[in-house]
């Protein structure tokens, strides 16, 4: 395999490339050399690669970069990598580890020891998501609730040795609770609350991190002690653009180096007037920040020493021995521990090494060391980024972004309004008349299955009330028809914008009655928007052939699923309804309120109440009979293979009464595999395998329902797997760190 894979990556011809070099890789690429000696290269070549940037968990491994920064008078601050834990059992297992290298590094003569700039001479680099499995940006207390006795126990054990601890900072969405954490964690009263040696990255490439450093700021001044600030430029830069581009967010960081450059200057100046509430520990690979960073010191009146300087261990080993020889502070980052845990991390530090606007690559290439040093230009970026609609106009609704404090707070009010709501009627209406049809059905939540505190009361409709709706609807259906293309349009478009507006108290209501988790819930209404402007676009964007060539085919029944209560019947009754069809919406039993809230908001914008009867019932009686029935035209349904089979039967049967054959959109159950291969990412195939199975309780018929794994990880994966979803919180829908929902 691994010989197989180099052949594949070695095709090229390598003309740029010096002629030794490339005599060696024709060589490599040739079929004479034996594939196991090429699958030794190849492993050793890695190897060599990883050992320069990861240094080995083991005792003798911490002890050699100990010995090696020692001869060097230089401190370290070890990070252990493959932080990526799936179950409470590897969250255990990374505490049991952290505590581990506090009792390693506490047998060290530099335990207890401070520096020239008074920090600890040894320290620690964590990441809070390592120390739980459900880190979960949109459950803050509950998070908190879960890392505070890990990460207490092992801050206790570092301040009893004398060791620092320093929170690495990751991703954007892991910004909020991170800081939510060590803020309630180092507050007034708090067991932390005056120990000074406790530290958290500020990434100057966010936008919003003078914001961050201001609280940071505060906290120190709150508490009275001091807190030390580990200053970065950032390291998931790919990552955080490529994820908010995909989703229609702002971009968080800055989208050219030079900007990111003037920020962290900038962070400096502020970070450093504060000096009494914050320390300052500068990590960069650019000579001129940490020159910068000494100016502003001397500038202030601060203290030599004030600054501490960091650089990644083995990365830049010049710069790193002159911070040292020119008596300034400074202190290695180590990142320890496997090779493939640690994978992510060497191809992000193999990136930087490369980048080609990276001070790493620009220093080797003798470029003017004037040039270098030269102060960052401000870019003309143009921050309000937008995606680029497909040609038919369509974008997706971008997804809430649940790890930000506004939107939490919002969807928390709209399942708090619409509880209060509780309890309601819903009359049954044909058209404008509402009809009191003698059978009131409480809606009960999956959650709270109360009968006397249903979720509402819903009037259902019978055969009477059926036959009405259908003899309505045809009525209706002609002048609706008739109406201009561009014009039904326009209301589907309008229907997706009242429903945006209404978008987090309608995602309320199927926590409230389809028992879906928050983000489940707001993902249900984001499909449904989704769902309505695509239709509505589509149509659009073929007026002309549509006008021409077809033909609305007259009533439409639309008999939806409860698994997705909302976005199902948006897209099965606006494709029919802007087509031209008149629509009845057979609602799910279990999830009437929800439908309804979709029909408000179709009314509302425009469609008529007799093109659009909605008809809640049970499914054996007005399933049965808008299947049945001569003057339904079409029948839209989702749902099992039992009732799609019968309703293909009875539509089979029919003679319509405007001639021609009854149609029929069935989409039914299934089975769906996730096959898994040796080389997989055993991290992403278990993650990608618990959120197919499980997200939604698994409620959807894309949920994978086995697995197929090669025989030689099967037991690995197993293993992980079974933990993994032992440790998925299992609770009510308006809990919002609840996972596998009712």
């Amino acid at each position: 395999r691994a010989a197989s894979l180099l052949r594949e990556y070695l095709r090229k011809d390598f003309r740029s490339v010096p002629a030794l070099l490339r005599m060696a890789l024709v060589v490599s690429r040739s079929p004479i050399i034996p594939s196991p000696l090429i699958g030794l290269m190849a492993r050793f070549g890695t190897g060599i690669i990883a050992r320069k940037f990861i240094t080995t968990t083991t005792s003798g491994g911490v002890r050699k970069a100990l010995q090696q920064l020692g001869g060097k008078s230089r401190y370290p601050s070890f990070d252990l990598l493959g932080e990526a834990v799936l179950s409470e059992e590897e969250a255990d297992t990374y505490r049991q580890s952290y505590l581990n290298l506090l009792t390693e590094l506490s047998n060290h003569p530099l335990s207890a020891q401070r520096t020239p700039g008074d920090f600890p001479a040894l320290e620690v680099s964590l990441k809070l998501s390592s120390l739980t499995s459900q880190f979960n940006a949109a459950d803050p207390e509950g998070t908190l609730k879960r890392v505070r006795p890990a990460l207490e126990e092992i801050c206790l054990t570092a301040r009893e040795h004398g060791i620092g601890i320093n929170v690495d900072a990751e991703q954007y969405d892991h910004r909020e609770l991170t800081w939510h954490i060590v803020k309630n964690m180092l507050a007034p009263g708090e067991p932390l609350s005056d120990w000074p040696d406790f530290g958290i990255v500020i990434q100057a490439y966010l936008k919003d991190a003078p914001l961050h450093a201001a609280e940071i700021v505060a906290l120190g001044k709150e508490r009275g002690v001091p807190m030390k600030v580990r200053l970065v430029k950032g390291a998931y830069w790919d990552e955080e653009v490529i994820e908010a581009e995909a989703a229609g967010w702002p971009v968080p960081v800055y989208r050219d180096k030079a900007d990111t450059d003037i920020a962290f200057e900038g962070l400096v100046l502020s970070l450093l007037q504060e000096a009494g509430a914050v320390k300052l520990a500068l990590a960069s690979h650019n000579l001129r920040s940490h020159a910068h960073a000494e100016a502003v010191r001397e500038a202030y009146g601060l203290p030599e020493n004030a600054v501490e300087h960091q650089t990644l261990h083995g990365t830049l080993e010049g710069l790193s021995q002159a911070l040292q020889q020119v008596g300034w502070v400074s202190r290695d980052y180590i990142p320890t521990g496997e090779l493939i845990p640690g994978m992510a991390y060497l191809v992000r530090r193999v990136l930087e090494n490369t980048s080609q606007v990276g001070v790493l690559t620009r220093s080797r290439t003798n470029e003017n060391p004037a040039t270098l040093l030269r102060q960052p230009m401000p870019s003309e970026e143009d921050a309000s980024y937008q995606r680029l609609p497909y040609e038919t106009g369509f974008a997706n609704t971008p997804p809430p972004r649940l790890f930000e404090a506004e939107e939490r707070e919002r969807f928390q009010a709209a399942l708090n309004s619409t509880r209060a709501e509780w309890g309601k009627r819903y009359p049954l209406f044909l058209g404008d008349d509402e009809v009191d049809t003698g059978q009131v059905s409480p809606s009960l939540s999956p959650s709270v299955p109360d009968p006397e505190n249903p979720v509402g009361w819903v009037s259902l409709a019978g055969h009477d009330e059926a036959e009405r709706a259908i003899t309505a609807a045809n009525a209706a259906a002609p002048a609706w028809a008739a109406r201009p293309l561009a014009e039904r349009v326009s209301i589907g478009l309008r229907a997706a914008e009242l429903l945006h507006e209404r978008k987090y108290e309608a995602a309320a209501w199927v926590v409230h009655e389809g028992g879906r988790s928050w983000p489940e819930s707001l993902a249900d209404v984001e499909e449904a928007i989704d769902h309505i402007t695509w239709n509505a676009r589509q149509l659009q964007w073929m007026e002309e052939q549509i006008q021409n060539t077809y033909r609305p085919r007259g009533v439409v029944a639309c008999i939806p699923p409860w698994n997705f209560p909302m976005a199902l019947p948006a897209g099965m009754t606006s494709a029919a309804l802007l087509a031209g069809n008149a629509v009845i919406l057979k609602s799910a039993s279990p999830t009437p309120i929800v439908a309804q809230k979709l029909v408000d908001a179709l009314h509302d914008a425009g469609v008529p109440r007799d093109v659009l009867i909605h008809l809640p019932g049970p499914g054996g009686v007005i399933g049965n009979i808008l299947a049945a029935s001569p003057a339904v035209d079409m029948v839209a349904f989702t749902g099992s293979k039992e009732v799609g089979v019968g309703i293909y039967r009875e539509a089979a049967a029919v003679a319509p009464t405007k001639g021609g054959i009854k149609r029929v959109v069935a989409e039914m159950g299934g089975k769906n595999a996730i096959v898994v291969f040796p080389d997989a990412d055993m991290d992403e195939a278990v993650q990608g395998i618990i959120r197919s199975a499980f997200s939604h309780a698994g409620q959807k018929c894309s949920a994978c329902s086995r697995v197929l794994v090669h025989r030689s990880i099967h037991r690995r994966l197993a293993a992980r797997l079974v933990e993994a979803a032992r440790s998925l919180p299992v609770g009510a829908a308006h809990n919002p760190s609840t996972v596998i929902n009712p």
